[in-house]
């Protein structure tokens, strides 16, 4: 099982667009999420969020830091 790969997904935030915005998306183009900047991101280990973080750069790369871990519930 330790050689099990999970996906692991950071999700800055969302937002729903109709076909055809979606249709007119272009290249420069910004979209406003569901968020507030600084407002903690949802960390997901294959799509069940199980922490929360924020986006940090560490030696060049855009990386996130854990600031909360969530409690695992089975079921």
């Amino acid at each position: 099982l330790r050689n099990v790969e999970l996906e692991l997904t950071v999700e800055l935030g969302r937002r729903n667009l109709t076909a055809t915005e979606a249709q007119a998306v272009k290249v420069g183009d910004f979209f406003a999420v569901d968020r507030v900047a600084g407002e903690a991101l949802d960390v997901r280990i294959n799509g069940r969020t199980f922490a929360a973080g924020e986006i940090a750069v560490l030696r060049d790369q855009m990386t996130v830091r854990l600031s909360k871990v969530l409690e695992v519930h089975d079921g």
